[in-house]
């Protein structure tokens, strides 16, 4: 399958010289794409995503999360992505490809500069992450994906300028020969994560800049 891409490559040197690296791909969506999708997954959710994607973006992401629990069922894995609200422009969808998949501030501080240089106005984040509720383990230093109660989880997480937010977390589990089972998904619209500070960030800025 064709696909138009745009790639860009953002370096970072840490504090301690180390360098980690990644790549962002802005995927121009094209009818050829958009068909083979709707053959493989659900062909009656992608017209709900195409009629609903111009108007409010938490319907878009209600229709995400069924679209991306599709992907992952049928694919066995998720890739990192997100879709970027521009104006004047509408939706921008990127694939993300670290290097440290754990390491979603120093992704996320590459992409409030983007948001800042687009004045991008909803940003939405879907992405497999390992979760835990074993406190104690992760504040000592332990990496979530060892510790015992660990869990899979298919997360989408929206924000937007005006300071709404909303999160989807679906936990899985994987069973024989692949098979994936869901468990319930669970909707919050309290505080957004922390990973995506960076982007609060340069719009609470622009919200100083303009009361000024």
């Amino acid at each position: 399958m064709n696909m138009n891409t745009t790639f860009r490559t953002q370096n970072i040197v840490l504090s301690d010289f180390q360098t980690r690296a990644f790549e962002t791909n802005t995927v121009k969506m094209n009818e050829q794409i958009i068909s083979a999708a709707k053959k493989r997954y659900s062909s009656k959710i992608f017209s709900q995503l195409s009629g609903i994607s111009k108007h409010d973006p938490f319907k878009f992401a209600d229709t995400l999360n069924k679209v991306a629990l599709q992907v992952l069922k049928k694919d066995k894995y998720h890739e990192w992505i997100q879709f970027i609200k521009v104006p004047y422009k509408g939706w921008e969808l990127r694939t993300v490809n670290p290097e440290d998949k754990s390491d979603k501030f120093l992704i996320m501080k590459e992409l409030a500069q983007y948001v800042k240089e687009t004045k991008a106005t909803c940003v939405i984040n879907i992405n497999e992450a390992w979760i835990s509720r074993d406190v104690d383990a992760i504040m000592d230093g332990t990496p979530v994906s060892e510790t015992r109660d660990k869990a899979e989880a298919l997360c989408i997480s929206v924000i937007t300028s005006d300071g709404k937010s909303r999160s989807y977390m679906t936990e899985f589990q994987r069973r024989y020969f692949g098979n994936i089972k869901f468990l319930e998904t669970k909707v919050s619209e309290e505080n957004p994560g922390y990973f995506l500070k960076p982007v609060l960030d340069v719009w609470e800025s622009g919200s100083e800049e303009v009361s000024k």
